[in-house]
């Protein structure tokens, strides 16, 4: 099995997020996107990514991929409260993305089913 592999493109200032040679993501609210941290699963990873407009005003925003062999990827809506120091957990069941900020979140990606929530 070939790796499964992230790239980008942002020459044109629209966001795109390729799997292997395939458009997976585009936006073109965001400028700059990266791979935050990566996790793997049977089969695959799981991406925490990262989305920036360019600006000071909201540095940051996030998003899941979870890539798999033989599978479409299921992208999560994006998610956070725009800070870029999150604090990232991952205890096999579940990764927990904690951001500082007024108000402060928690966001919980379970792995078990792929969905995305925030912590009340």
């Amino acid at each position: 099995m070939k790796p499964l592999k992230f790239t980008k493109n942002t020459e044109d200032g629209t966001a795109s997020l390729y799997l292997d040679d395939n458009e997976i993501y585009a936006s073109d609210e965001y400028g700059n996107l990266g791979v935050e941290k990566e996790f793997p699963i049977v089969d695959g990873k799981v991406s925490l990514i990262w989305l920036s407009t360019g600006g000071t005003a909201c540095p940051a925003m996030f998003m899941f991929v979870v890539a798999r062999q033989d599978s479409l990827p299921l992208i999560t809506t994006e998610f956070g409260n725009c800070s870029d120091i999150p604090t990232i957990t991952n205890n096999k069941d579940k990764i927990t993305v904690a951001l500082p900020g007024n108000p402060a979140q928690t966001w919980v990606f379970d792995l078990n089913n792929f969905k995305l929530s925030e912590k009340q």
